[in-house]
């Protein structure tokens, strides 16, 4: 008999919530989960993705379905960040053009060489539409942030005037949607224009940048960062303040996790689901007064080694017992 050659076995929310309802009793299996039933796993369920976010659930995998590269746009003269939603000027995916023509100081209507770059994440089209954040490089050495007006062709209007000429060939970034904050920074490099890459330091401590740097105000190019992990964003503070605006900071660090309404697929790998159905079947108990069995308690360890277990960290080094020397 042929095998089904599909791969693609996915779980929504909705899902989830039956399969522990189902675990629960409060309804036969193939049965429909009342609507209020339905809310209250479903937050249950918000509740448990939300603490698998981070590495703090000790997985001994590298989360790489909750990584992401965070690319911070630097603004000379500022050297402290705060990546969230509604900060800094931080995306995990960017447009890079140039200008065709040169442009005034004043000017809100821009020649631009492509509306599309296929080139800064390869096998992604990024393309430019209507309220994109949009920098353009001026001749004064500054990035004139605004957001992009109507729908860019071989022109493209801004929202607010530039504050300085711009000459032909100046780079042009442009994003849609900004960073979510990191959960934990992995590693940081410093990107110049060309693409060329510097690693920077991560300080583990506070007092490394608080007792460390003597000139906190210092123009130059940054070598090293403090992260500060805050309620709703993370803050980024660099041993110096950035001198070039078209430098940018790549981060690499663990994303949180998405919010979840009934109907939307479960971003866990498919290893994942049977550990959060018993999850959320596990912190409902109490809830509608189900006794946890030696069963269920049996179900959820197995399930838990083998979510916790994907994609295991391999290591050279290694402790084996053996006689004293």
């Amino acid at each position: 008999m042929a095998t089904s050659g599909s791969y693609n076995y996915q779980l929504t929310a909705s899902n989830i919530v039956t399969e522990a309802a189902e675990n629960l009793g409060i309804i036969e299996a193939g049965g429909t989960v009342s609507s209020s039933d339905s809310a209250t796993l479903l937050r249950t369920l918000n509740i448990i993705v939300k603490e698998h976010s981070g590495s703090a659930d000790g997985a001994p995998g590298v989360k790489n379905f909750h990584r992401q590269r965070v690319h911070l746009f630097l603004t000379p003269g500022q050297s402290t960040y705060e990546i969230g939603p509604t900060n800094a000027r931080a995306t995990t995916l960017y447009g890079k053009t140039t200008l065709t023509t040169a442009a005034s100081s004043g000017s809100s209507a821009f020649l631009i060489t492509s509306n599309e770059d296929e080139t800064t994440f390869p096998g992604t089209t990024v393309t430019m539409t209507n309220a994109d954040y949009v920098g353009i490089e001026q001749s004064d050495g500054t990035v004139h942030w605004t957001t992009i007006s109507g729908t860019p062709g071989a022109s493209m209007s801004t929202s607010d005037s530039s504050t300085a000429d711009a000459s032909a060939g100046a780079l042009v970034w442009w994003f849609t949607s900004k960073s979510q904050r990191l959960l934990e920074i992995e590693s940081a490099l410093l990107r110049d224009s060309e693409n060329t890459d510097t690693p920077l330091e991560i300080y583990k401590e506070a007092k490394q940048y608080d007792q460390g740097i003597a000139d906190k105000l210092a123009d130059g190019q940054p070598g090293a960062l403090l992260v500060e992990y805050l309620r709703t964003t993370t803050r980024v503070t660099f041993n110096s303040q950035p001198d070039d605006g078209t430098h940018t900071v790549v981060l690499t660090g663990l994303y949180p996790a998405e919010d979840y309404d009934a109907d939307e697929d479960i971003a866990f790998p498919q290893e994942w689901f049977g550990f959060l159905a018993l999850e959320v079947t596990l912190r409902s108990c109490v809830k509608y007064g189900v006794k946890w069995t030696q069963e269920m308690q049996l179900n959820y360890k197995l399930a838990e080694k083998r979510a916790l277990g994907t994609n295991p960290e391999n290591t050279l080094l290694y402790f084996q017992c053996g006689e004293a020397g």
